[in-house]
């Protein structure tokens, strides 16, 4: 079989599935050839398997076949150029190709993707000293403890009896300092709870505070904020400050010099 009907008529037995008897004729007529011919035709055979394979696995809408029997017939007209196109050896199976492709495309654009969330970073430099500086300012008024005690209830009743913007929380944020007394105190716009600390000679004041009503973001990772000195004493202080938990607010814990700053970070903020 030579000449071009007989590449047609090939190239239709070649399209027909797995089974059908002029398919299995064809392989017979396939194996008669030479070689470049038989790698030729046994090549547009497995495309065509790829083909039926990957259109096995689209799901066929039950009334397709109703629908399409229900198409007036109309008579034959002259192909195309891309009709012509397609009637070509190898058409339908790079149609297919390029219709997967699309496919794949589309899903790409559409599938809903995770957004991972952006790292967590220390407060803003201007927001943490703002912080830094309301905390100092209070513990350079030199307030006195509205409850001096070291008992950790009856403190926090003291200071939850003020109806705070805050749920009052007194726990020793190092299990080596030792409770003297609380307090509240004006902190920005709205009022905090402090408390105030002692360990090896070292004062440590810690700060419970609405940190919302200062615009500071929920999440935070732990952030240090030197101020400047101020005061008679001239004393450097540090201020660590931390995120809290639901109610909690948020916290910020001065100390008064260097010392105080190495046994504080001894181990992360809670």
């Amino acid at each position: 079989m030579t000449g071009w009907n007989g590449e047609s008529e090939l190239a239709e037995l070649a399209h027909l599935p797995v089974g059908h008897p002029a398919r299995t004729e064809l392989v017979t007529r396939i194996g008669r050839m030479d070689p470049i011919g038989q790698e030729r035709w046994r090549r547009m055979l497995r495309e065509t398997d790829l083909l039926y394979q990957q259109l096995g696995e689209v799901e066929i809408p039950i009334e397709l076949e109703e629908r399409l029997l229900q198409i007036p017939a109309t008579r034959p007209r002259r192909q195309g150029g891309l009709e012509r196109m397609l009637t070509r050896p190898m058409a339908w199976t790079a149609l297919a190709a390029c219709l997967l492709i699309a496919v794949g495309i589309l899903a790409y654009l559409e599938w809903p993707r995770t957004v991972a969330p952006p790292p967590l970073a220390t407060l803003d430099p201007v927001l943490a000293e703002k912080i830094a500086a309301l905390a100092v300012q209070h513990c350079q008024g030199q307030a006195s403890l509205e409850i001096s005690s070291s008992d950790a209830g009856k403190v926090r009743a003291v200071l939850a009896s003020e109806h705070l913007p805050v749920s009052v929380t007194v726990s020793p944020p190092r299990e080596t300092l030792m409770l003297r007394g609380g307090g509240t105190c004006e902190f920005g716009p709205a009022r905090a709870a402090y408390t105030s600390w002692q360990a090896a000679g070292l004062n440590f004041t810690l700060f419970q505070f609405n940190g919302a009503s200062l615009c500071v973001p929920e999440k935070f990772l732990t952030t240090t904020a030197i101020p400047a000195a101020l005061g008679a004493k001239g004393i450097h202080y540090h201020v660590v400050i931390w995120p809290g938990h639901g109610q909690e607010g948020d916290w910020a814990m001065v100390l008064e010099n260097d010392a105080a700053l190495s046994a504080f970070m001894a181990r992360n903020c809670r």
